[in-house]
């Protein structure tokens, strides 16, 4: 728990020097895909690594090499040129008001509770993929459909980073949350060993996408002054979603199969998404409708 308490806010501020380095557009979402497939890829290599080492050596060596990994990873950050750059500002009176906190902003509340979902549906596949290998009686299962999710959710994010839609972010998000959310459901449903392992695999091509659209979309409907704090709050929105989702799915398994006990797990989440896509349609016409207008009082666009 102090640890948890203690975890530095690296990926709110590496996504806030991506924006700051990056113009908006394909090379910024191009930026995002790489910092997702990067977090993905350690997802995958880092518990792997960390096993191995707690087998050949001993556990406290493990704790070890994962901590110095983390120091040497938080020195290169703060000491990069692009982070050294970067200075924070100090506003007093009528020059704080006239900085809106990211909640205040019109249509960013709704992303953030969009993202509860596919955190949600992350924490039900890190339960319900040892419960699977304990019903199958097969203890590889579980590392092999992580390592599944995981690397499909990383070439997702190169997939994604690669091609340039045409369609609004938020409708991306809504889009790419159902998909998530009905591959992981048929999942559930179909059980099964082979179902499983192909129902982690695209379910996890679908999740970092559905990232790299929340980030991009919280930067699009926050202030550039409070980026930080907006990206803070769609990873809070995504820590506390797999939290949720975990605790669910765990005890859903004491009284169910691992697969109904997966399905039954996104009831939540399809349910939040529900709510919130009449919200995120309806304010991107709203933006689309004074855009118009502007433009036919002769006014320029706002640029998106």
């Amino acid at each position: 728990m102090i640890a948890g308490a203690s975890s530095p806010p690296f990926a709110a501020t590496m996504r806030v020097l991506w924006s700051v380095s990056l113009p908006p557009g394909g090379l910024r979402t191009r930026g995002l895909s790489l910092d997702a497939v990067a977090g993905e890829v350690t997802f995958a290599v880092g518990p792997l690594v960390a096993a191995l080492l707690a087998v050949v050596v001993d556990p406290l060596a493990s704790l070890l090499f994962s901590a110095g990994c983390a120091a040497v990873g938080a020195a290169l950050f703060v000491t990069s040129p692009l982070s050294r750059r970067q200075r924070g500002s100090r506003t007093t009176g009528h020059a704080r008001a006239a900085v809106p906190s990211p909640l205040r902003t019109r249509g960013f509340t709704p992303v953030v509770v969009a993202m509860l979902a596919p955190g949600m549906v992350l924490g039900c596949m890190e339960i319900a993929a040892p419960a699977l290998a304990a019903a199958a009686s097969n203890t590889v299962l579980a590392g092999m459909l992580l390592a599944l999710f995981a690397g499909a959710s990383a070439v997702g994010g190169l997939l994604y980073g690669s091609v340039r839609l045409r369609s609004t972010m938020e409708r991306q998000l809504v889009v790419l949350t159902l998909a998530l959310l009905l591959v992981t459901v048929a999942t559930g449903l179909v059980g099964g060993t082979i179902a499983a392992l192909i129902g982690f695999a695209v379910s996890g091509l679908c999740l970092a996408p559905v990232f790299i659209v929340g980030y991009l979309t919280a930067n699009l409907r926050s202030d550039p002054r409070v980026r930080t704090e907006a990206n803070a709050w769609i990873d809070t929105a995504v820590t506390l979603g797999a939290a949720l989702g975990a605790a669910v799915v765990g005890a859903l398994t004491d009284t169910a199969d691992p697969g109904h006990a997966l399905a039954l797990g996104i009831v939540a989440p399809a349910v939040i998404l529900a709510m919130c896509t009449p919200f995120l349609l309806r304010m991107r016409r709203a933006d689309h409708a004074v855009r118009s207008g502007h433009t036919e009082q002769g006014e320029r666009p706002e640029p998106h």
